[in-house]
């Protein structure tokens, strides 16, 4: 099964609604490399959140290139 980037890390259904809750699976995933580069310490807070963003898209890519294999 392919990965949305797009979709919700944490589906909510709601049968009288058709709008999603949450982060998306890229934010989350986003999120929480950042996370991470943070707890080392120092680096530019400038420049970090956009190393998540890219980390999670290759991430992301990755996983639906694994599936194609």
């Amino acid at each position: 099964m392919m990965t949305n980037r797009h979709d919700c890390a944490f589906p909510i259904h709601v049968e009288e609604m058709s709008t999603n809750f949450g982060l998306s699976k890229r934010e989350y995933i986003a999120s929480q490399i950042l996370a991470g580069l943070i707890s080392r310490g120092g680096g530019d807070m400038d420049i970090q959140p956009m190393i998540a963003v890219q980390m999670a898209d290759a991430l992301i890519d990755a996983l639906n290139k694994s599936l194609q294999v």
